[in-house]
C-alpha cells in the first residue's frame, strides 16, 4: 500500500483550525499538451472551468490556494472569492488559525484570513505571536513587531515564539537557555547541563528537557525535573497530552508527567482531532487502534495496511491486506469501503481521491457513489487509449521522506494488429520503467504522460519531475512509434541527416548552448525542442521550469531525409497498413451477430484464435468471468499467483473479490456454463446495486411471458428477470431457455448491449 503523494507546490502548515464544512474540491482534467484544474462540487457540477494550472483542497477554515498559468499564486475561499490577491511563486504558503504567509527565500509576505496586508518581512519564522515574530539578522535571532522594528534585538541563537507573554530563547554568550520576558528581559535562566528539544512552554510551566538522548517534563515553576532521564522521546504537547517512548514501548503522558496510558505500544501518534495511533502489543505488524488521550478504544483493526496517518474533516482511513480502503469517522463508525484501491486524500466531509486498477477516482465516501473520474481515455482513429500506473518504493532518503517512483503511462487497445499492439504498449512501457536517461541514485519520479498522433506516427512524452526540492528536474523525454509495424524511430538517426546540428543551431536561441536542449518531439506543426532547468532556490527558481521551442518543417527542411521511412510515416504515407477490424473468416459481415461481434472485439472484450472467432462453440464460467473482469477492467496485477495455478486464476480470483460470481458454484465454473448462471453474472456486474429490487410479483409477472420460466431456479429469478426488463436477455420463440448453454456469438450479443 503506497503512501499517497503530497503536493510538490505548496507545504501548507496547517495549526489550530475551527470546524469547517467544504463542499468544494480540485479536480484535474487533463488534455494532451497541459493538465488544468477545476473546483467541482460533492454533487458532481464544476463550480469554475479548467483555468488553474495548480489548485489545493480548502482546508478547514475555508481557504485553499490557486495557481494561475502564468505561475502567479492567489488564496481564494470557498465562495470562490480571491482573498489574496495574485502574488509572485512562493516556495511555500503557510496557514495558522488567524493568518497566512507567502514564503520567499529572503522575506515572508504576511495577509490576515480575510486578505488584509500584514506586511513584508525579512527571514522571519513562523507567525506572529503576542504582537512579536522571530526574526533573524547577521546570524542572530531576536523579534520584530508589526512595524518591522526590532523590539527586542537579535542577539539570540535560536528563540520560540512568544506565548502569553514569554518565550524561550538560546543564549549567545552562554551556549544555555532562557525564559525572555516580552517587556524584554531574562526571568529565568535553566540549568547549564539542560537542553531543550522545543523551543516552547506548556501550560506556561513545562519545558521538554534533553540530556544525552533522554527526555524528561522540567517544571519552571518549581525550577525542577518531573521525573529523571527515563524517556527516549516526547512529542510536543497537544491539548496536554505528548506522546512519549519508554524502553522502547509508547504512551501518553500529561503535563504534571502523570502517564495516562500505560507504555505497552510498539507504535503511538497523534493523528488529530484528540485521537492517537496506535499499533498493539501483541502483534506489531498486523493490527492498529484508534484511541484518546485517557485510553478509550475507538477503533479496532486487525488487517491494517497502511493508513491511520491523520483526521481530515472528521474521517480517517486505512487500508487492508486485501487491497481494500476503509474509510471510518472519528468517533470509529464505519463509513465505506472501496476495493482495490489505493493512495486515499480526503477532501471534504463526503469526497475522497482514491486510485482503482491504476484509475483517479473522486468518490463519495458515505454512498460510494463516483463522482468524477478524469482519468485518461482518448479515443484516436485506430485505437484508444487508457492508463496504467507504475510504483516503484526506493525507502527513505535522507531527509526521512518516502522516496518512490509513481508514473502513470499509457496503454494502448483497439487495435486490428495484437502484435503491433503488443510491441508498441511494451515499447511504452519499458520507456517508463527505465526512467530518465540520465543517473539516478535513490531519486523519486512522479507524474503522467502526454500523447498524440501525427501522420501514422505515435507520439507519446513523459510529464514527470525527478527528484525532490533544490535540484528537482522535468522529465519530458518522448519515444516515437510507427503505428503500422510497431517500429520505434530515434528521431536524430531516422529523421535527420547530417546537416542536423548546424541547421537547428542556427533555429535556437544563440545563447542557449546546443547540449542543454532535450531530445527532439515530433508535434502537429514541427519539431520541439525543450530546455529544462532545474529547481534552484539560490536562483529563486522555486521550482524546476521548462520551455519549449517549436521549429516547423518548413524550416527544418534542409535537416530532414526525405526518403526515409519515418518521414513517409510522420506524412501519414500509407495509412491502409493500419485496419481498423479485421473480419474473422467464420464471421462474414452477413452472419447476424456480426456487429455485435465487430464491437466487442475492438474493444479486446473477447478475441478469436488466428483469423476465426468460432462464433457457435459454447463458452464456459471462467470464460465469461475473464470477461466481466476485463468489462469493469478490474486490476489484477496485485494477485499473487500460486504455483501451477491455471490461466484463468487471476481473473476469477478477481471476479471473486468483486463479487461477479456471487451465488454460484466456483467448483463448476470450468464447465460450460448455462443461461441462467450467466443472467446471474450479469445482474452481480451491473444490475444489482443499481437495479431496483423487484417484489415478488413483479419477478413472476415478468417472468410469466416464458412458457418455461418454472424450469429457472428460485435463485436465479430475480436476476432473469431483471436481466428481461433491462432488455438485456429477450429468449427465443417465447422461451429463455435457462438450462441450456451460450454460444460465443450469442454471450458477444448480450455483451454490445452492456456497453
Amino acid at each position: 500500500m503506497k503512501k499517497y503523494l503530497l503536493s510538490l507546490m505548496f507545504a501548507a502548515v496547517l495549526f489550530t483550525f475551527s470546524a469547517g464544512a467544504a463542499d468544494l474540491f480540485p479536480v484535474k482534467q487533463p488534455s494532451d499538451s497541459i493538465a488544468l484544474w477545476a473546483y467541482m462540487h460533492e454533487d458532481g457540477y464544476l463550480a469554475t472551468s479548467y483555468q488553474y494550472s495548480e489548485a489545493s483542497s480548502f482546508n478547514e477554515q475555508g481557504l485553499a490556494t490557486v495557481t494561475d498559468i502564468n505561475g502567479f499564486v492567489s488564496v481564494i475561499d470557498e465562495d470562490l472569492h480571491t482573498i489574496v490577491p495574485p502574488q509572485a511563486n512562493p516556495i511555500a504558503v503557510e496557514f495558522s488559525d488567524y493568518m497566512l504567509a507567502f514564503r520567499y527565500k529572503s522575506q515572508s509576505v504576511y495577509f490576515a484570513l480575510d486578505g488584509t496586508s500584514i506586511g513584508t518581512f525579512p527571514v522571519t519564522s513562523g507567525f506572529f505571536s503576542d504582537g512579536l515574530i522571530p526574526a533573524q539578522q547577521d546570524g542572530l535571532w531576536g523579534y520584530l513587531n508589526l512595524k518591522g522594528e526590532f523590539e527586542i534585538e537579535p542577539i539570540y541563537k535560536e528563540v520560540g515564539n512568544f506565548e502569553n507573554g514569554f518565550a524561550v530563547v538560546k543564549l549567545n554568550d552562554t551556549n544555555g537557555y532562557g525564559v525572555l520576558k516580552k517587556e524584554n528581559n531574562i526571568v529565568c535562566v535553566l540549568p547549564e547541563n539542560l537542553e531543550l528539544k522545543y523551543l516552547r512552554i506548556w501550560d506556561n510551566d513545562i519545558l521538554i528537557a534533553s540530556q544525552n538522548g533522554r527526555y524528561a517534563l522540567y517544571s519552571l515553576s518549581s525550577g525542577e525535573l518531573l521525573s529523571e532521564f527515563i524517556y527516549q522521546e516526547i512529542t510536543e504537547f497537544e491539548d496536554g497530552f505528548a506522546v512519549a517512548r519508554m524502553n522502547n514501548m509508547w504512551g501518553i503522558i500529561n503535563t504534571k508527567g502523570k502517564h495516562v496510558v500505560d507504555f505497552q505500544y510498539y507504535d503511538l501518534s497523534y493523528i488529530g482531532n484528540g485521537l492517537y495511533s496506535a499499533r498493539g502489543n501483541s502483534n506489531p505488524t498486523g493490527n492498529c487502534s484508534l484511541i484518546d488521550a485517557s485510553g478509550r478504544l475507538v477503533y479496532r483493526t486487525n488487517v491494517y495496511a497502511g493508513g491511520f496517518d491523520n483526521v481530515t474533516h472528521g474521517i480517517f482511513w486505512h487500508g487492508t491486506l486485501n487491497n481494500q480502503i476503509l474509510f471510518l469517522s472519528e468517533n470509529g463508525a464505519f463509513l465505506n469501503s472501496f476495493e482495490n484501491a489505493e493512495n486515499p486524500v480526503i477532501l471534504t466531509n463526503n469526497v475522497a481521491k482514491i486510485t482503482v486498477a491504476g484509475k483517479i477516482q473522486y468518490v463519495n465516501i458515505k454512498t460510494g457513489d463516483i463522482i468524477f473520474s478524469p482519468e485518461r481515455e482518448y479515443s484516436f482513429e485506430y485505437f484508444k487509449v487508457s492508463s496504467a500506473t507504475y510504483e516503484k518504493y526506493l525507502g527513505i532518503d535522507s531527509n526521512g521522506n518516502d522516496n518512490e517512483w509513481v508514473l502513470t503511462y499509457p496503454v494502448i487497445y483497439g487495435m486490428s494488429n495484437k502484435v503491433v499492439q503488443d510491441k508498441i504498449n511494451s515499447q511504452i512501457q519499458s520507456f517508463f520503467i527505465e526512467g530518465p536517461p540520465i543517473p539516478l541514485i535513490d531519486q523519486s519520479i512522479t507524474g503522467s504522460f502526454g500523447i498524440s498522433q501525427v501522420g501514422r506516427l505515435l507520439i507519446v512524452w513523459a510529464d514527470c519531475v525527478y527528484g525532490t526540492g533544490d535540484g528537482s528536474a522535468i522529465w519530458n523525454d518522448s519515444i516515437t512509434l510507427d503505428l503500422a509495424d510497431g517500429t520505434k524511430y530515434n528521431l536524430i538517426t531516422d529523421l535527420f541527416n547530417n546537416d542536423y546540428v548546424d541547421v537547428v543551431r542556427e533555429l535556437l536561441p544563440e545563447e542557449i548552448p546546443f547540449y542543454m536542449f532535450g531530445s527532439p518531439r515530433v508535434t502537429k506543426n514541427g519539431i520541439s525542442f525543450f530546455y529544462n532547468l532545474s529547481q534552484d532556490n539560490n536562483s529563486e527558481r522555486y521550482s524546476p521550469t521548462s520551455t519549449e521551442y517549436n521549429l516547423s518543417y518548413n524550416s527544418l527542411k534542409s535537416a530532414i531525409k526525405m526518403d526515409s521511412k519515418c518521414y513517409a510515416a510522420l506524412l501519414g504515407t500509407e495509412m491502409n497498413e493500419i485496419n481498423q477490424f479485421i473480419n474473422y473468416t467464420d464471421v462474414p459481415e452477413t452472419h447476424w451477430a456480426y456487429d455485435a461481434i465487430k464491437q466487442i472485439t475492438k474493444v479486446e472484450l473477447m478475441q478469436g484464435s488466428g483469423s476465426k472467432f468460432m462464433p457457435d462453440s459454447t463458452i464456459t464460467g471462467v470464460e465469461v468471468s475473464s470477461v466481466m473482469v476485463r468489462l469493469l477492467k478490474l486490476d489484477t496485477s496485485t494477485i499473487l499467483v500460486p504455483d501451477s495455478s491455471p490461466w484463468y486464476y487471476k481473473e476469477v480470483t478477481a471476479a471473486k473479490n468483486a463479487g461477479i460470481i456471487d451465488g454460484l458454484d466456483e467448483d463448476s465454473l470450468t464447465q460450460v456454463i448455462t443461461r441462467q448462471d450467466i443472467m446471474q453474472i450479469i445482474y452481480n456486474v451491473i444490475l444489482k446495486d443499481d437495479f431496483k429490487q423487484m417484489s415478488d410479483e413483479e419477478i413472476a409477472e415478468t417472468l410469466a411471458a416464458f412458457s418455461d420460466s418454472s424450469k429457472i431456479s428460485e435463485s436465479r429469478k430475480e436476476a432473469a428477470a431483471a436481466c428481461v426488463k433491462q432488455k438485456l436477455i429477450v429468449g427465443s420463440n417465447g422461451k429463455l431457455n435457462p438450462e441450456q448453454t451460450l454460444t460465443r456469438a450469442e454471450f458477444a450479443q448480450i455483451l454490445s448491449k452492456m456497453l
